[in-house]
């Protein structure tokens, strides 16, 4: 461990007086919770700010480059996400590596759905679903991958991915009206959450939450 600009970094088995407790780590953490509550503003552009001097600080810390990459996507800079996603990748197996590796897969994805590069989409939602840890995302990655499929011209792999992804009238449906309502509901950069209903003929047919695409 070294001095750097001050701040002394603690060796596990140091004790240091109280003013002397503000590591590198800490003072990364401390903007990286800074950038989290600037995401829930939704001003995305301090959040950034936040999230790189976090990395300016500490290096080595998968979670700020992927929130950075996240950052960067909320702002359409896609590329420029890709590249921090690239750097967030570990390669030990364990529960908080696997973790962060599902969220920079389907990070990157929402990436690449931004620059229309649909094959590299599905290539890293399948990567995100391979790894078990959050399965609570894997509905959304399931849509992306879907959607991805769709915009391919794959309707039948779209369907088998996420049934509600995609509405279609019955082939005996012939002169009836078949209505979709949606409602944005959530936004990352160029990928919409919508709430949906289908109607046939003023009947409701199906409710489903929907990504696609926002140009």
């Amino acid at each position: 461990m070294h001095r750097k600009h001050g701040i002394i970094l603690k060796a596990v088995i140091t004790v240091c007086s109280a003013a002397f407790l503000v590591t590198g780590c800490g003072k990364a953490d401390s903007l990286y919770d800074k950038g989290m509550d600037y995401i829930k503003d939704k001003d995305y552009k301090q959040a950034l700010e936040c999230f790189d001097d976090a990395i300016a600080v500490n290096n080595e810390k998968a979670e700020y480059y992927i929130a950075s990459g996240m950052a960067y996507n909320y702002l359409g800079k896609y590329q420029d996400a890709i590249k921090r996603f690239s750097k967030a990748f570990q390669s030990s197996e364990n529960s908080i590596s696997n973790t962060n590796n599902k969220q920079l897969y389907y990070g990157e994805a929402i990436s690449y759905y931004g620059i229309n590069d649909y094959d590299k989409v599905i290539d890293d939602c399948k990567k995100a679903l391979d790894i078990k840890q959050v399965d609570n995302l894997n509905n959304k990655i399931n849509c992306l991958m879907a959607s991805a499929y769709q915009t391919k011209g794959d309707v039948k792999k779209a369907k088998e991915l996420h049934p509600e992804a995609v509405v279609l009238a019955h082939p005996e449906c012939t002169g009836d009206v078949l209505e979709l309502e949606c409602t944005l509901t959530k936004r990352r950069g160029p990928v919409g959450i919508g709430a949906c209903t289908a109607t046939v003929n003023g009947e409701t047919a199906c409710t489903a939450e929907l990504i696609f695409a926002i140009q």
